[in-house]
């Protein structure tokens, strides 16, 4: 005996089921291959999220042990060398830019180790100078309500410089 899927089905209705069952195979195949695209997307941004908190933590200690010298390392040049700007992190040994990185450590020491503080929200957003990378951290400062800070970084050479603080 053969059994036959159409047998007493109007033509049609058989053509109609095959159409819907082929329109959501091809839904689903796109589905799963937006997955697989966005999933490495979505690990590439936590890696990312997981060292900017790194160098944050890093650039904290290094203002904790006094090292101004060794800061420079960590912040972007945002002087008047239109080649090195947004593109390198200053040079201790240069006036201006001691300056700068000294004046960065002295806000850190005032305005923010005094205090705890916990990491909030990750966020990105491409501007002129590349694409910034961005935490927003919560200071628990005394008799206050917790001070929102956005530590603000970008990727140059291989590492997270920060380039600014809100």
């Amino acid at each position: 005996m053969h059994l036959c899927l159409n047998d007493g089905l109007p033509q049609g209705l058989i053509g109609n089921f095959n159409k819907s069952y082929l329109y959501l195979m091809k839904l689903f195949s796109t589905f799963l291959l937006v997955l697989l695209i966005s999933s490495p997307s979505l690990a590439c941004k936590k890696s990312v999220q997981k060292q900017v908190k790194k160098t944050i933590v890093k650039m904290f200690k290094i203002v904790e042990a006094g090292h101004s010298n060794k800061l420079a390392n960590y912040i972007v040049y945002r002087g008047d060398d239109v080649d090195r700007k947004w593109k390198d992190h200053c040079n201790y040994d240069i006036p201006e830019e001691k300056n700068q990185v000294q004046n960065i450590h002295q806000r850190i020491v005032d305005r923010y180790l005094p205090y705890q503080y916990e990491f909030v929200k990750f966020i990105t957003q491409k501007e002129l100078e590349g694409e910034w990378l961005v935490w927003e951290m919560k200071f628990f400062t005394k008799d206050k309500e917790p001070k929102k800070v956005f530590f603000a970084f970008l990727k140059v050479d291989g590492q997270y410089l920060l380039g600014d603080i809100d």
